[in-house]
């Protein structure tokens, strides 16, 4: 990242206005998807990229110079399985400590990030039209209009434009994409007023002009309904549908574990749970979220009313607990690709084939988010009835049979 800026050299008057060289930060090792400066909400001027080496990093402008280089004032790992596809900065996240920055990956998931403690405070799902989404840019940020009457332009890396309605919260009738390019698309831009989106495309040579008409997204949305019922359509079997059904009795069962199970004492159900049964609950339903989702899952009910009231929340109601089953499950399921990538993830530049057994247990107690061995033999012991090393008698494994 190579920073400039538009200034007189040496301060002197006598010279024309040009870009002065500011320094430069090789701080991505893999490929670099998105670059912002932030807005005007913002009290100083700061710059941010994201990689597909997962890390956001949050340079110093202020103190950057062709001598100390461009400095580094924070870099945050933000994902672990996807790879980002670029970042923005969100335009209406607020003022002070609550000033955002927007992140989008290759498994169609926004994220809003604070940018004072880097804890994300929102994920959600997003369009999952022709592709993930590489490019964003807001359509006209009116600081004066509700949060509803807002509207982003997106673009993914072939073919698809569309609008997204805010607040983002993965409602799949807030969004529309059409087909704007036969490939590529390598650029978008909106016009100050909002009215006329332009994009350029790549081997068809050529530069569209569109005409933004925001009120079919925004009838969609209405027509769509209220609440939590558009994400219950995208759960399997709808409303009426076993899965829906098996979601309440685990919810109403979490209210009861949450006040002890064992005890004659008579409860008082409230109709919420404790952020604290979160992983319990995703893990019942089929999901089995890293220990960095569950963080980022219990920031999010944390934060959801502090810009408003400055109020922490430590517990949901059952429709909070349908948007982010919907909004923080994997859209693709692992499969066994998905588990041949990680083995040979594992080996790294050693010769492909089977892993030693030996050297699969100490990549599970010694790295990521590692396990203890009582823990891996309790895993082992509840979905095969065996232990570790009674599961896995010969000395080396492969993807087919870890699987």
């Amino acid at each position: 990242v190579c920073l400039y800026h538009f200034a007189r050299r040496h301060n002197d008057k006598h010279y024309a206005m040009e870009w002065l060289f500011s320094g430069k930060h090789r701080s991505h090792w893999w490929a670099i998807v998105g670059l912002c400066f932030s807005g005007p909400e913002s009290d100083k001027l700061r710059l941010f990229s994201v990689g597909e080496d997962r890390r956001l990093v949050e340079y110093n402008v202020l103190q950057s110079t062709e001598f100390t280089g461009l400095q580094i004032q924070a870099a945050t790992i933000i994902e672990q399985e996807a790879r980002p596809t670029g970042c923005l900065w969100y335009p209406f996240g607020g003022r002070g400590d609550n000033q955002k920055v927007l992140t989008y990956n290759d498994e169609y998931k926004f994220k809003i990030w604070n940018v004072t403690n880097k804890s994300c405070r929102k994920t959600a799902l997003a369009p999952t039209y022709g592709g993930p989404i590489c490019k964003m840019v807001p359509v006209c940020p009116d600081k004066d209009a509700d949060g509803e009457e807002q509207f982003m332009l997106y673009a993914t890396h072939e073919k698809v434009l569309g609008l997204v309605q805010l607040p983002l919260d993965g409602n799949p009738n807030k969004c529309m994409g059409l087909i704007a390019h036969p490939g590529q698309i390598s650029a978008i831009s909106v016009d100050y007023a909002g009215k006329y989106a332009f994009t350029c495309g790549g081997s068809d040579l050529s530069v569209n002009q569109w005409l933004i008409d925001r009120d079919p997204v925004a009838a969609a949305s209405l027509l769509g309904g209220q609440g939590v019922e558009p994400f219950v359509r995208l759960l399997e079997g709808g409303e009426q549908g076993e899965f829906f059904s098996d979601m309440k009795d685990y919810f109403y069962y979490s209210q009861i574990r949450s006040q002890d199970e064992n005890t004659t004492k008579s409860r008082t159900l409230d109709g919420t749970i404790p952020v604290s049964e979160l992983p319990y609950l995703m893990c019942g339903l089929g999901y089995f979220p890293t220990q960095l989702e569950i963080q980022n899952m219990k920031n999010e009910v944390k934060y959801s009313k502090y810009s408003d009231t400055g109020e922490y929340v430590d517990r949901i109601c059952f429709e909070d607990l349908v948007k982010l089953y919907v909004n923080h499950r994997p859209v693709f399921a692992v499969g066994p690709q998905q588990i041949q990538q990680a083995f040979e993830a594992m080996q790294r530049h050693e010769s492909k084939g089977p892993l030693p057994k030996g050297q699969l247990l100490d990549l599970l107690t010694k790295h990521g988010e590692s396990m203890a061995v009582e823990e891996i033999e309790h895993c082992f012991q509840m979905l095969v009835g065996e232990s570790f090393h009674n599961t896995l008698r010969d000395d080396e494994v492969d993807a087919r049979e870890f699987a």
